[in-house]
């Protein structure tokens, strides 16, 4: 009898209230802390893939745990990214609104994007052209400075042999050699409108915008150049005040 008291009596109390006594819904329970980190990475990702022009195929994000876990908030927590510089070691403080103290939490992330891979194995000193790469999805978070353009291969050679598969990351390229070790260059050197001319050597081969060791011919001094096109370099640093009054006698 009592089992059937407690089953009727919430129907019989419903019944009994009128149009303006009807009960309040109760709210939904918010999201934990760990719950809404993870919803503020993966929205932190989804804009990081957008501001490097790529599409994100899928993501996702571990929250790791935390010693120093935040204290209970009656609303949303206020997130903001702390550390970014690894997907693989995101930081985000949180902290309640309102409030100085934060505490932090450590996410691991993976971003799967189209990015360029060789096509077939490629050589150390190669030049590289579109027909040798293709674009395959792979996880940004262990290959962070993956290519995704075939534009960016122009006038870049590999400084390393790359397997068929391969991500093509911007530390495996470097640019095409523009200027030999022994070749004669022209030393360019720019104040303003003015410009002067000297010969030099090479004492290094580079590719565009490396700097290399340059001997002046006029004056038999060393001076660090950059290259700037092929056969010219650019004097950098205190080399060009050098080089201006070799070329001008």
């Amino acid at each position: 009898m009592k089992l059937i008291a407690r089953v009727l009596l919430p129907a019989v109390t419903a019944l009994l209230a009128g149009p303006g006594q009807a009960q309040e819904p109760v709210p939904a329970a918010l999201p934990g802390v760990e719950a809404q980190v993870q919803q503020a990475a993966l929205g932190w990702l989804k804009q990081d893939i957008q501001r490097r022009n790529l599409t994100l195929l899928r993501a996702s994000a571990t929250v790791l745990p935390n010693r120093r876990p935040a204290p209970a908030c009656a609303g949303p927590y206020d997130i903001t990214p702390a550390e970014t510089h690894a997907l693989t070691r995101l930081r985000f403080a949180v902290r309640c609104p309102g409030t100085g103290r934060a505490s932090v939490y450590q996410v691991r992330a993976a971003a799967y994007a189209k990015v360029l891979v060789s096509a077939r194995a490629i050589q150390n000193g190669e030049a590289l052209t579109p027909q040798d790469v293709t674009l395959a999805e792979r996880d940004l978070a262990a290959t962070p400075d993956a290519l995704t353009d075939p534009a960016d291969l122009a006038q870049r050679s590999s400084r390393r042999t790359l397997q068929p598969g391969q991500v093509i990351q911007k530390r495996f390229l470097k640019g095409t050699e523009a200027v030999r070790r022994g070749q004669s260059v022209q030393i360019v050197a720019r104040t303003g409108e003015v410009e002067v001319r000297a010969i030099g050597t090479a004492l290094q081969g580079g590719a565009q915008d490396d700097v290399i060791r340059v001997r002046n011919a006029s004056t038999g001094k060393i001076i660090h150049a950059r290259v700037s096109a092929a056969g010219v370099v650019e004097p950098v640093g205190m080399a060009s005040t050098e080089s201006r009054t070799a070329g001008s006698r």
